[in-house]
């Protein structure tokens, strides 16, 4: 079973993971909201994607599963930074090269729907944000950004 969880990077190198309760302020020492997805693969840690999360989320959980339900082939650009990581589906499989990651195969269905259900725990988180928060105009923006159009 492929389970995919998102990390947060917080001032002084601590990270908040979304398996632990929600910090009040969560954002308020957060550093431009880098972070990183651990995908971990029969409870192995087997990779760990470092960007901005708001575009892991959008282009890697939500683009890359979608994609990937149609078609063979498909790439996620970082946005920190040069470099892809290529997914290629063969089969039932789907085989991950890229820079700074295992080249790692993973069970087709089990990395998609891993990777979809990663985006939706960052919208929920969000979505908990905008109801406790008094500037919500941030995270409103957010959760725009993160969403694909229809």
């Amino acid at each position: 079973m492929i389970n995919i969880t998102f990390h947060i990077y917080l001032s002084g190198g601590e990270t908040w993971d979304d398996t632990t309760p929600l910090p009040a302020q969560l954002f308020d020492d957060a550093e431009a909201l880098e972070g990183v997805l651990r995908i971990f693969d029969n409870d192995v840690l087997t990779n760990e994607i470092e960007d901005e999360l708001p575009a892991l989320i959008r282009n890697l959980c939500f683009s890359v599963s979608r994609d990937l339900q149609q078609q063979d082939h498909t790439v996620y650009h970082f946005h920190s930074y040069f470099g892809q990581i290529d997914f290629s589906k063969q089969g039932g499989n789907i085989s991950v090269t890229g820079k700074g990651i295992n080249t790692v195969t993973y069970d087709a269905q089990g990395l998609i729907t891993a990777l979809h259900n990663c985006g939706e725990r960052f919208v929920s988180l969000l979505q908990q944000l905008k109801d406790t928060v008094d500037d919500k105009k941030p995270v409103i923006s957010m959760l725009e950004a993160v969403r694909l159009p229809d």
